[in-house]
């Protein structure tokens, strides 16, 4: 199970992905500040900023990160293009509750089919949202995407 550490002052998209991420430890942070000191402490697996309200520095943030925590997974969320290239991935600020609940559904070991029934949702909505969520981290299979989660 991955530790996550969500850092955003926006309450609206905190709640989203406190429930799409519900299986996970989370942890969160409402600025950089205290991002790093949670990371100072506590061993996260992935980082994911972003929102209204933080500020656009991603580059900066991403290299205080890995000073602290070298092998934690950076995602961005709504990046300038610039700012995505320092973050492991990004996300765009329209990933909905239910790509977030697939996106977690997809890191297990469950099939399509497993994952609708999980879901209590069609098999081609499933793979709708996989298509969405591999278009939206810039990945093309369910390996790539384990992969780039693992590393």
């Amino acid at each position: 199970m991955n530790t996550i550490l969500v850092v955003t002052s926006d309450d609206a998209l905190r709640a989203r992905l406190m429930v799409g991420l519900g299986d996970h430890s989370v942890f969160t942070a409402a600025n950089d500040a205290e991002a790093l000191k949670t990371l100072r402490l506590i061993e996260i697996d992935v980082v994911v900023r972003g929102g209204a309200g933080m500020p656009r520095d991603v580059g900066a943030f991403v290299t205080r990160v890995r000073a602290i925590a070298p092998s934690a997974l950076t995602v961005a969320i709504s990046a300038t293009a610039e700012d995505a290239e320092a973050a492991d991935f990004t996300l765009a600020p329209t990933l909905t509750q239910r790509e977030l609940e697939v996106l977690r559904w997809l890191q297990t070991e469950l099939s399509g089919p497993e994952i609708a029934d999980a879901l209590v949702i069609a098999l081609s909505t499933v793979r709708t949202h996989t298509k969405s969520i591999y278009a939206k981290l810039n990945v093309h299979s369910k390996k790539e995407l384990a992969e780039a989660l693992s590393s």
